[in-house]
């Protein structure tokens, strides 16, 4: 596995080459939430940071102190037919990213930022759930409409100015399949949370553990069906035997990078690990660090798989010779029957009372 590290720098906007769509996903079992949070209060961020909260409240994402840059658009109680205000997140969202408005407030009760307008320069927009904002518009048409907009615009400012959406559906999304075609944004990353406990099955069941341990080859073919059938991991994780939801912070990251202008293919896919303390190689991740030791031991193994048995399994020199000596009761099958008739391949028949044998006419019972 080529440790190309690039989650590191998605998330600080120096990525090259820049990625101007960011499509974030996770799942019942494996939250991407800690990305989004690493995106929205990085302080060593390029960018101001716009957000959009439509599901999750202010603080999940940016805490109790944002930082300087970030401005926060708190849409969550803004629920259609069922608030006062009318909920249109789709002129609030476009109003936002124009530039030249005015400055940002502080509420004095929550110490979250109230946004009014986007700062002019660079500007990274993030919406937490982008199913929240298709469920609104009621209809995943118009949702791409607006995420098209809203790229279209960004895309007027100077790098490494970006779009990042997160999805949290469980099941096939209408809108994020059209978001992830090529037509709205050739170059993008889309970054999949996926559960330790899926490359364990594959070590273990599958014997397909991730690279270096396989290629390339044979662990994508594998893997990447398995993990689209999300009722399939969600069994592996939560069913019977299944190892529960992850508590120690550590997770895989898929991670797809598409850039049709670059020299390489235009199709990138790796996997990397987080924990805690931020983004790391995968084989740094404590709960598939067994999988890359059980390489290790394999590679030094001799061709003599009775190298590591308890117990002797080799013959000693009498022994072979006395085992040789044994004859086999299938070399010699068949002398016994051509040294009885005294020739090979002979048939003997004895006719039957019912035969009826006539060498002169054959086909006499016919009546011809």
């Amino acid at each position: 596995m080529r440790m190309s590290r690039l989650i590191p720098t998605v998330i600080s906007g120096a990525s090259h080459p820049h990625f101007p769509l960011i499509v974030l996903e996770s799942s019942l079992v494996q939250s991407c939430l800690p990305v989004l949070r690493a995106l929205v209060s990085n302080r060593d961020a390029t960018t101001d940071v716009l957000l959009f909260c439509l599901l999750y409240p202010p603080s999940t994402l940016a805490g109790d102190l944002p930082r300087k840059g970030l401005s926060i658009v708190d849409r969550t109680a803004e629920v259609p037919g069922y608030s006062d205000t009318a909920a249109d997140h789709a002129d609030t969202i476009l109003n936002g990213v124009r530039q030249g408005g005015n400055t940002n407030t502080i509420h004095a009760d929550d110490s979250i930022h109230l946004f009014l307008a986007a700062p002019d320069g660079p500007l990274t927009v993030v919406i937490d759930s982008a199913d929240i904002l298709c469920a609104d518009l009621e209809s995943p048409s118009k949702s791409y409409a607006l995420i098209a907009a809203l790229l279209s615009n960004i895309s007027t400012r100077p790098e490494p100015s970006r779009l990042v959406l997160h999805f949290s559906a469980t099941t096939s999304s209408p809108l994020r399949d059209l978001v992830l075609t090529p037509r709205l944004s050739p170059t993008l990353a889309h970054v999949v949370a996926h559960p330790p406990a899926l490359l364990t099955h594959l070590a273990t069941d599958q014997l397909t553990p991730p690279p270096p341990a396989s290629t390339r080859e044979r662990f994508w073919r594998v893997f990447a069906p398995l993990s689209a059938r999300t009722w399939e991991v969600e069994r592996i994780v939560l069913g019977p035997g299944g190892p529960g939801p992850n508590d120690g912070g550590e997770i895989v990251l898929e991670v797809l990078s598409r850039d049709p202008g670059g020299r390489a293919r235009n199709v990138e896919r790796e996997l990397e690990g987080w924990t805690m303390d931020g983004p790391c190689p995968l084989t740094e991740l404590d709960s598939v660090k067994a999988i890359f030791e059980g390489r290790g031991k394999t590679e030094h193994l001799t061709s003599d798989v009775t190298a590591e048995v308890s117990f002797n399994l080799n013959l000693t020199p009498d022994q072979r010779e006395s085992r040789a000596k044994v004859p086999l009761p299938y070399a010699h099958k068949g002398e016994s029957e051509k040294n009885a008739s005294g020739s090979s391949g002979a048939i003997l028949y004895h006719p039957d009372s019912a035969d009826d044998i006539d060498d002169d006419d054959p086909d006499e019972d016919l009546d011809i």
